[in-house]
């Protein structure tokens, strides 16, 4: 199973780490990116974190 939710603050490690690692992030998906969006755009961007679950 799959677990879906919005990206909080104390996931943000994980977050970047992952893309760092899976080799075909785009800046767009960067943390950085979401904060240039904020800063200059005035605007709020949402990511979501995905994460496999063990079944109970």
């Amino acid at each position: 199973m799959i677990k879906v939710e919005l990206l909080k603050e104390g996931d943000e490690s994980e977050y970047s780490e992952f893309l760092k690692d899976c080799g075909y992030g785009m800046a767009q998906h960067t943390l950085e990116w979401r904060n240039v969006v904020r800063e200059i755009l005035k605007d709020e961007s949402f990511y979501f974190i995905a994460r496999k679950i063990a079944r109970l």
